[in-house]
C-alpha cells in the first residue's frame, strides 16, 4: 500500500464518521433509549431534554410518541423507565439499552 490509498481511504471514513456524529438527535439530546422487541413489534423508551431543561419520559409504539412524565432529575425517570422495561420484560419482550451514539434521527 502506498501513502496515495490510505490518504484517500483515510478522508472518506473521517467525512463519513464526522456526518454520523453530527447528525442531530430526535428534537433534542437523549440521555438514556431502550428498544423493546416481541416479534415483530417494537417499542422503545427514552429519555430526552426538553426546552426547558426537563428529562421527559417517552414511550413510543405503533410509530407513535407519548409522553409518560416530565421529570426535574434523569434518575426518577430512569426509576419510570425500568419500571416500564421491566413490565414489558415480564410479558415476554426482550429489551436492551442503546447508546447515544447509535441513536440517529434518519431525516438528513
Amino acid at each position: 500500500m502506498n501513502f496515495f490509498s490510505l490518504r484517500w481511504g483515510f478522508f472518506p471514513c473521517l467525512t463519513l464518521c464526522f456526518v454520523l456524529f453530527s447528525v442531530t438527535l430526535v428534537e433534542g439530546q437523549i440521555d438514556t433509549m431502550v428498544i423493546c422487541k416481541l416479534e415483530k413489534q417494537v417499542r422503545t423508551l427514552r429519555i430526552q431534554k426538553s426546552p426547558d431543561h426537563k428529562n421527559v419520559l417517552i414511550y413510543r409504539k405503533y410509530s407513535k410518541d407519548e409522553e409518560i412524565g416530565h421529570f426535574s432529575f434523569v434518575k426518577s425517570a430512569q426509576q419510570v423507565m425500568r419500571e416500564v422495561q421491566g413490565n414489558l420484560e415480564k410479558n415476554n419482550w426482550v429489551c436492551r439499552e442503546v447508546s447515544q451514539s447509535q441513536v440517529l434521527d434518519t431525516t438528513l
